[in-house]
């Protein structure tokens, strides 16, 4: 239980509900769950995929891309690309890694070039990254130093 809609990230109150349904909050705020890793609000990381291949360096193995398509209306572009989050031991390290980015064409005009959605393996080890604004699905493969 991770405490939506009364709390959020673990102990934040939901300033809606703080009053309304002050005991609902508190018992929120004692059962949830603090989330592994914050990924950033309004990100919207919609697409996940463990790396299983070797086509990619060593550090890539067992850990997770995910595709982050971006919120609408936001002035800080937060998403629009793709990250790399290294797992040690089955858990999230905490560092999130810039892996697929260009997707933001004008920051000032407020445009972008596209949103990726989705992320796939192939069996050579290269990735299928699916992007909703582009209309594209882009491969990505890894070709050396």
């Amino acid at each position: 239980f991770y405490g939506w809609p009364y709390v959020y990230y673990g102990t934040y109150p939901d300033p809606f509900h703080a009053n309304a349904n002050s005991a609902k909050v508190q018992d929120a705020q004692q059962r949830a769950r603090v989330p592994d890793l914050a990924l950033g609000g309004h990100s919207v990381p919609l697409g996940l995929r463990f790396y299983r291949g070797d086509a990619f360096p060593e550090k890539y193995r067992l850990g997770a891309f995910v595709a982050r398509r971006g919120g609408v209306g936001r002035a800080d572009f937060l998403g629009y690309d793709v990250v790399f989050v290294p797992f040690e031991v089955g858990s999230p390290t905490g560092v999130v890694e810039p892996f697929l980015t260009g997707f933001i064409a004008d920051r000032e005009l407020g445009t972008v070039r596209g949103r990726p959605v989705g992320v796939a393996e192939l069996a050579d080890g290269s990735l299928l990254i699916s992007d909703d604004a582009g209309n594209a699905i882009w491969r990505v493969r890894y070709v050396g130093d």
